[in-house]
């Protein structure tokens, strides 16, 4: 689910980056797009322009281009959603943000952090809803069926087959299991993690532990963000390091270096597992939680929709290429900054037949459940063995 929430940070503007012309001298709201009766105003436009990031950014757009192509989605997005009544209530948006914010750490962070707004969040979640509902034309799901569902998971584990792919394991929507909130730092040998781990008696801060060991400052930082840890996935898959963390407080680090053997995603099938050293932080822990029903309903309701409706995405794909062909027919799309009316031709267009970036990021690139990370990453530093 939790896909992209964060539509952008900051961003410096100069040299041929964004032209805000039409934003000096004004007098009252100016409009920089309209689609069909819908305007854009610049204040808006500006306002999410400043907010994006270069992940955002496609390598041939600026960021106000960006930021123009996923405000005119957006906007075909909530007209198309009205035709299909298919439109979220502003209380189906809260329910699935207050259960967001309970399921998903990182979001919080970024509020707290100011890398995101509560109304930025609640824009992408009601652009999914929106574009879930036009793929399945609108179909509900009866509050029957997501009681029952609820009441079959509430019986299972923290983690269950995925009904859409039961090869692979989901997290219960109905539980969150006891997280554990770590840091790690991987390191070459035994010797080394003993070394690092007298260093940090004396200076508690991993990231300048890294840093002793060649990690860079991007290295280092990435290296402090916490890695939210399913305590009941890791003692499935690092048993040793969940057995050593239980002797460890709060903000405390592992006595010894924990000596891990893992399979690297990258190698070959055939290739043997490797070996390395992890000096781990116990940064914190947050006790498992039960979900109500009236708290996990509109999750459940989604995912139901996505079993049914397997080919929602490319429907919802078919009919945007429909819904944008006519609006374009009808010289529905205008832009009003010069520098940015190119995107009639070289991108709005292009959407009749295919899906570009540019769109506001929903909490879920499907509706689907997205576990939490359930195993700790080693931490990526010049001085640690091949994983």
């Amino acid at each position: 689910m939790i896909s992209t929430l964060i539509t952008g940070r900051r961003l410096t503007i100069g040299g041929t980056m964004i032209s805000f012309l039409i934003l000096t001298g004004c007098q009252g709201e100016k409009i920089v797009a309209r689609v069909g009766s819908d305007p854009i105003k610049e204040s808006d436009f500006y306002g999410r322009s400043i907010r994006m990031t270069g992940e955002s950014i496609p390598k041939d757009m600026d960021a106000g281009g960006a930021a123009m192509v996923g405000m005119i989605r957006e906007k075909m997005t909530d007209q198309l959603a009205a035709a299909k009544n298919a439109v979220p209530t502003e209380e189906q948006v809260s329910r699935y943000l207050a259960y967001q914010m309970r399921v998903s750490s990182p979001l919080k962070t970024a509020i707290d952090k100011g890398l995101a707004t509560e109304e930025e969040i609640k824009r992408g979640i009601r652009y999914t809803l929106e574009e879930v509902g036009i793929g399945t034309e609108g179909a509900k799901v009866a509050d029957t069926e997501t009681r029952a569902e609820y009441s079959r998971l509430v019986k299972e584990k923290s983690f269950v087959p995925d009904p859409l792919n039961p090869s692979q394991e989901m997290r219960n929507e109905t539980k969150l299991p006891e997280m554990w909130y770590l840091r790690t730092l991987t390191v070459p040998d035994e010797a080394t993690g003993k070394k690092v781990i007298e260093g940090l008696r004396i200076k508690p801060d991993l990231g300048v532990a890294a840093t002793g060991l060649g990690a860079n400052p991007q290295q280092a930082q990435q290296i402090m963000v916490e890695t939210p840890v399913a305590r009941e996935k890791l003692a499935q898959q690092l048993p040793v390091l969940e057995k050593e963390l239980q002797t460890v407080s709060a903000g405390q680090y592992t006595q010894k270096p924990i000596q891990v053997t893992m399979r690297n995603p990258q190698d070959p099938p055939n290739a043997p597992p490797r070996t390395s050293f992890l000096v781990v932080q116990f940064v914190r822990k947050e006790p498992a939680y039960d979900f109500k029903y009236e708290e996990v309903q509109p999750v459940l309701e989604l995912r139901l929709l996505s079993i049914k409706h397997k080919d929602w995405i490319a429907h919802k794909e078919q009919e945007m290429a429909k819904f944008t062909e006519d609006l374009v027919k009808k010289d529905g799309i205008k832009i009003n900054l010069k520098q940015y009316q190119s995107l009639l031709d070289t991108f709005i267009k292009q959407m009749a037949t295919q899906h570009l970036p540019g769109a506001p990021g929903g909490t879920m690139s499907s509706p689907t459940a997205t576990p939490p990370p359930s195993t700790p990453p080693p931490a990526s530093n010049p001085g640690a063995a091949p994983r």
